[in-house]
């Protein structure tokens, strides 16, 4: 071989090897966020628990007019997140699930609810057919549906449905569509083998959702046909032992998972969450139990939102590797170094759902872009009712280090101009999500 050829082998071998390194820095930056503002005729919130991907809490990325005009808010957020809305008067049986799509980067998007349905500039985004009685209901659902169809009007739609005698007719319709899927019907052992429920799960794999809502138990079922799922949501109750989690490794294209467990585990097992080495968003909510092998959520290095409720608070070696992350929300011991923190460049909101006088946050001082310190007393499933973060000594500090950051206390999450998820009564809220009652009560501002 001559030096020629050799020197020019050596050149191309070169020029690869930096190509593959550089792939391997664009690959470690964390995600472009897009900007949106969403506004309506009436009041609307938002469900936290049920948002993936979406900043949120951070009141520097809403409206300045939020307090004069609660019907508009704007945060930033990945594309393709999940916002589940909440029209403020309940009683009207409005709500939806709302997935924001990268060219609603810097736009306004207009809310209008309809029976049983929400629409995001003027366009179908949530179609509800769990409330319909009888033939006549779900005709009339199934002829708006077909008309969105017609309209070529499906991307971004969310339907929600039980898996009863008339879900067979409804996801026909969805066939090949993409559209995301709702599961409402609370699922156990004989109904997963009725031969009935798997032909409904075949239909479900063969609408080729991109969103997935669905029992824990029935995802084992379906999971190895569903190669375009990128926004998953398991609810499990009742589990007898912590196998919650069954194996994700072949969702491939997975970016957002909702882990929501109301009880029944000793312990929720987050090992399989390590397979998931796409995943840009993760909200684990153990109402009642551990989490065990919570340092599987350390190797997920793509994460920048990340929300991790359990019965006792984090190690925060778990964090320790997440330099992506941009917002996190987890309780932690008094004792907590926050150093931590300081290998994540990019974090805006950073949520304490346990704060202490006793928390040294003067490592969070040095965070370059850290624009919302969310302050709250109240351990997940009960603790005190009322406090005042701004009188504690540490955070009188932090303000006075850091007057560029939004310090909110709260005891919920403020998404709006009222408080909607008082964490004191987390637990129930947890179980009306899982029973999937998702407008009740009447929510009320407890500012």
């Amino acid at each position: 071989m001559t030096r020629k050829r050799i020197g020019c082998l050596a050149a191309l071998f070169g020029t690869a090897c930096l190509l593959g390194f550089a792939s391997k820095l664009d690959a470690a930056k964390p995600e472009k966020l897009i900007r949106v503002t969403l506004e309506s005729n009436e009041e609307f919130g938002v469900i936290p628990l049920e948002c993936l991907g979406a900043d949120v809490v951070n009141p520097g990325g809403r409206s300045n007019d939020m307090e004069r005009t609660p019907k508009r808010m704007t945060f930033e957020c990945l594309p393709g997140a999940t916002v589940w809305l909440t029209e403020r008067d309940n009683d009207s049986k409005h709500g939806g699930i709302l997935t924001i799509l990268p060219e609603d980067d810097g736009k306004t998007v207009h809310l209008r609810y309809g029976e049983h349905a929400c629409y995001k500039n003027d366009a179908l985004c949530t179609l509800d057919f769990t409330d319909a009685k009888n033939a006549k209901d779900i005709a009339k659902q199934l002829d708006i549906l077909k008309q969105a169809k017609k309209d070529k009007k499906l991307d971004g739609l969310t339907v929600v449905l039980d898996l009863d005698d008339s879900s067979l007719l409804i996801l026909q319709e969805l066939k090949g569509s993409g559209a995301g899927l709702a599961i409402e019907t609370k699922l156990d052992a004989k109904s997963l083998s009725n031969t009935l429920y798997q032909k409904r799960f075949r239909a479900i794999s063969e609408v080729e959702p991109r969103l997935l809502e669905i029992d824990c138990r029935a995802i084992a079922l379906v999971k190895g046909r569903l190669p375009k799922v990128e926004t998953l949501f398991l609810l499990g109750t009742d589990f007898p032992s912590g196998d919650v989690i069954s194996d994700l490794s072949k969702l491939a294209r997975l970016r957002h998972l909702l882990l929501l467990v109301e009880k029944g585990t000793a312990a929720v097992d987050l090992k399989p969450l390590e397979e998931l080495t796409q995943l840009k968003a993760l909200t684990v909510f153990s109402m009642d139990q551990e989490c065990k092998n919570a340092d599987a959520i350390g190797s997920l290095a793509e994460l920048q939102f990340l929300a991790l409720l359990s019965k006792s608070p984090c190690d925060p070696s778990v964090f320790r590797r997440l330099s992506n992350l941009r917002y996190l929300a987890a309780s932690f011991p008094a004792d907590v170094d926050f150093s931590f923190a300081e290998k994540m460049p990019d974090l805006q909101t950073l949520c304490i759902l346990n704060v202490e006088e006793k928390h040294n946050l003067k490592p969070l001082e040095k965070l370059p872009h850290l624009r919302c310190l969310a302050l709250s007393q109240e351990p997940v499933g009960g603790g005190k009712k009322s406090f005042k973060a701004m009188s504690f000594k540490n955070v009188k500090d932090f303000e006075k280090a850091r007057p560029d950051v939004d310090i909110v206390e709260y005891s919920g999450i403020c998404l709006g101009s009222f408080w909607l998820l008082p964490l004191a009564a987390v637990a129930a809220v947890a179980a009306w999500l899982i029973r999937r009652r998702r407008v009740g009560k009447r929510l009320a501002c407890q500012r």
